[in-house]
């Protein structure tokens, strides 16, 4: 006869896991004002942002027909010239968050940030457009450098990992609902255009629709109070003393944001050109990828209880890699909409915890500064693949850039591993002794 053990091998497992699920939902219950606030700016700011990075390569697409130099290569030039400035002005963004604070610095790169965004996409002016997405660049990149230091100083530290989870899947959420709208709005404003829903006009009309929302998400920021005391330069300099965590950050970070630069953003030109897909079916496939993964974001923190953050990290990204190589060489639609959102899945997983981990590893004070070194060491490698994309899907090469891009993160998570497991069972035998 069997034992009752035997019997009831995970009832003790399902009572640990019942356990999880109430400290989670205690602990969003007990969420501080300031990490409310937080928490309700993800919601509009993903909106805004689902429907422009949706849309905004396949606009400038759609201006081939006003002009025939608005190809796949002015489109690389584009965002490799959006991550150059991105890249080269986040060192300055994390000093001067780090001396005068995060909030004004955020609020406003943000609104640069709408500013020129708007410029770019009401005029036809090759050169000027470029401009325009080029300096948004700084702007885009200031913010990127802020926000996560921003959000880890204005929360309790209990309530972090569930506070990056969260916003995390309401952004997620939200842009899943904005590139649905996204692939959907352009043939709704094309009656009243009277044009097609892929001319140029009914997707400026569309994007043209995410600035107001962009603007509405920094409400919650100017609600937020800060109490900065500023630092002299000779101070900024002393207090960045973590040069060998912030290299290896800096190596990690690099290596899977060229695999960025050569599929993720294009993912949508990759849809449109290898398989005819619509902006709608681009929007619905957009949209489930950030629908799932946002689910993703919300049991993150459970994973990480069990199994600690870095561990986390490296295991989801690991399980994401096949899915890129099916992309590679699949010529079926059905199979190429699943691994991208089962991909997507697992990468959006990933993201928060490696942010907030990345954040908790360094010192206040040096967190803008590290934080702008590891974005420049993403935005130029970033940048520098973008180019080689634009030449790659000139060629039709998908395979090619695919596959440079599975092994280019298979490389970096075996590095994350190696490079941070060890710190992170340091901090915890510290937490534990003391």
């Amino acid at each position: 006869m069997q034992s009752d053990s035997q019997k009831h091998p995970t009832s003790k497992e399902a009572e640990e896991q019942l356990s999880g699920v109430a400290d989670y939902l205690k602990t969003v219950a007990g969420f501080s004002r300031n990490a409310k606030l937080l928490l309700m700016r993800g919601p509009v700011i993903g909106l805004g942002f689902g429907i422009w990075e949706l849309l905004f390569n396949i606009y400038i697409l759609s201006l081939w027909s006003q002009n025939p130099v608005f190809d796949e290569a002015y489109l690389s030039k584009i965002l490799f010239w959006n991550w150059f400035f991105h890249g080269a002005l986040v060192i300055p963004a994390g000093m001067l968050s780090d001396i005068f604070g995060r909030r004004n610095t955020y609020i406003i790169a943000n609104i640069v940030a709408i500013i020129l965004k708007t410029l770019s996409i009401f005029t036809l002016n090759p050169t000027f457009i470029l401009t325009m997405r080029a300096l948004g660049g700084i702007g885009e990149g200031f913010h990127a450098v802020v926000g996560a230091p921003f959000m880890l100083e204005h929360s309790r530290p209990k309530e972090r990992v569930h506070l990056f989870s969260l916003s995390s899947f309401l952004y997620t959420f939200s842009e899943t609902v904005g590139r649905m709208f996204a692939g959907f709005l352009p043939l709704w404003f094309a009656p009243m255009l009277m044009v097609d829903g892929s001319h140029y006009l009914s997707l400026r009309v569309t994007l043209a629709c995410a600035l107001p929302l962009m603007l509405f998400a920094l409400i919650p920021i100017f609600m937020i109070r800060e109490s900065w005391k500023r630092q002299s330069l000779a101070t900024w300099w002393k207090n960045v003393q973590n040069h060998a965590t912030m290299v290896k950050l800096a190596i990690t970070s690099a290596l899977p944001a060229m695999a960025d630069g050569m599929v993720f953003l294009f993912y949508n030109v990759f849809f449109s050109r290898k398989f005819g897909a619509t902006t709608a079916m681009i929007g619905m496939i957009f949209g489930l990828g950030s629908l799932f993964g946002s689910f993703g974001n919300i049991l993150t923190p459970l994973f990480v209880k069990r199994l600690g953050k870095v561990n986390t990290i490296v295991l989801v990204e690991m399980l994401a890699i096949p899915f890129l190589l099916v992309l590679a060489f699949t010529s079926n639609f059905t199979v190429a909409a699943v691994c991208f959102v089962i991909h997507a899945i697992m990468t959006s997983a990933s993201f928060p915890i490696a942010n907030l981990f990345q954040q908790e590893i360094v010192e206040q004070n040096e967190r803008g500064t590290i934080n702008g070194v590891v974005h420049a060491a993403t935005e130029f490698p970033r940048s520098s693949t973008t180019r080689l994309a634009g030449a790659l899907m000139m060629t039709q090469s998908w395979g090619t850039m695919f596959l440079g891009a599975s092994a280019l993160n298979l490389a970096a998570f075996i590095l994350y591993w190696i490079f941070f497991q060890r710190i992170e069972t340091a901090r915890r035998e510290v937490a534990v002794e003391k």
